[in-house]
């Protein structure tokens, strides 16, 4: 189920699919390009997965940042070399969701 959109400096999107825990790359003809998949986006926790990835954005660097739904999680997806995924390190005390787009407004997770 695609939720969120990220584009890269060459036009190519990548959209987060929220129920397979994966990220699809489409090209700027509309074709998919590949499937970015890690097991590092999939919870032990079952009732973890009911959403999954959720909000992109892509860096100018060549990656991408996105959270996980349920977890909080957040990855970094270096694009640049060969779909690398790290876990970003968050402290519990700074986690929260923010709304970038319409409010700017930060919300405790």
């Amino acid at each position: 189920m695609a939720d969120d959109v990220a584009v890269d400096g060459e036009g190519n999107a990548y959209v987060t699919d929220v129920r397979s825990n994966t990220i699809w790359k489409v090209g700027v003809d509309g074709q998919l390009l590949s499937i970015i998949k890690n097991s590092l986006f999939t919870p032990k926790e079952w009732y973890k997965n009911l959403f999954g990835l959720n909000g992109i954005v892509y860096h100018p660097d060549g990656f991408l940042i996105v959270i996980h739904t349920r977890t909080g999680n957040l990855f970094k997806i270096d694009i640049a070399n060969g779909d690398e995924v790290k876990l970003i390190e968050v402290a519990a005390a700074c986690r929260c969701i923010v709304i970038w787009r319409w409010h700017r407004v930060t919300l405790p997770y």
